[in-house]
């Protein structure tokens, strides 16, 4: 699977990989594949060429998720979204080298996540457009206050709130 409605998860936390993953298909995208470790994302990347990636930090190996990042964008410029718990100011200096499409601090919600998404589509394709423009009928309900959302925050939040 590849192309601009495909996204790779690179994340070494089960649960959270999961989890964005549901976020990401109620959002009307596919996933493509998951990745936790930096040499395996490098490779999904090549293999898949998405459309956006949700990149975490801290991997699984010797190289993290910033080492993975600077790789595939001198390779395939396909956007990437940091998705991290991290926000030591070194950190996010180390992530700022990569020119990242966004940085979102875990918990993420379901509203930052859309939108940090498909900025990074338009960014991807070059077409202009809102999230909603994406949505079918069921995923434009989720963005009206439904429970659901609401699950997804407090999932992320807990299981973030854990590590």
């Amino acid at each position: 699977m590849t192309g601009s409605r495909c996204v790779l998860i690179v994340e070494d936390e089960f649960l959270i990989a999961d989890h964005l993953a549901t976020m990401v298909q109620d959002m009307g995208l596919q996933v493509c594949g998951f990745a936790d470790t930096a040499d395996e994302a490098v490779a999904m990347a090549d293999r898949h060429r998405p459309g956006a990636i949700l990149m975490d930090v801290r991997l699984k190996g010797k190289k993290d998720g910033i080492d993975a990042a600077l790789a595939i964008h001198a390779q395939f410029r396909s956007p990437i979204i940091f998705v991290t718990g991290s926000q030591e100011p070194s950190t996010v200096a180390r992530i700022n080298m990569d020119h990242p499409s966004a940085i979102l601090f875990k918990p993420v919600s379901y509203k930052q996540l859309e939108k940090a998404m498909f900025e990074a589509l338009d960014l991807s394709d070059g077409s202009p457009s809102a999230p909603e423009q994406h949505l079918g009928h069921r995923q434009r309900h989720h963005l009206g206050g439904d429970p659901k959302i609401r699950q997804h925050q407090s999932f992320i939040g807990a299981v973030a709130v854990g590590l």
